[in-house]
């Protein structure tokens, strides 16, 4: 079942993609110009999303796979990696909520 803009007949030309694109790149644009503390939502968005999925999930899905014995240098490593980058993320995250909440008090439009 095909829903939405790929209902037959609804098909965008490229040209019509390109504006489409554009049109979004401008409005993200807008939005982090209007937006003063852009780079501080950023940290928020790395520390919550990419923390987890880049350091945390490998170590944690290897430790599941090979399971290695608890006493071996490989799980130690592994159990030592997941607690620093659980907490350099929860670091992070707290950073970018304090920077946030400094930057929302002194918030102007464009500034």
């Amino acid at each position: 079942v095909q829903q939405g803009l790929w209902r037959r007949g609804m098909r965008l030309s490229p040209a019509a993609w390109r504006l489409v694109r554009v049109a979004y790149v401008l409005l993200i644009c807008f939005v982090a110009v209007l937006l003063p503390f852009f780079g501080d939502l950023m940290g928020l968005v790395g520390a919550v999303g990419v923390t987890p999925t880049t350091f945390l999930m490998p170590a944690i899905l290897w430790l599941y796979l090979k399971r290695p014995p608890c006493s071996s240098i490989a799980f130690v490593g592994n159990v030592a990696i997941i607690v620093l980058c659980m907490l350099v993320g929860v670091l992070g995250a707290v950073g970018s909520l304090h920077l946030i909440a400094q930057h929302a008090a002194q918030y102007q439009l464009f500034s």
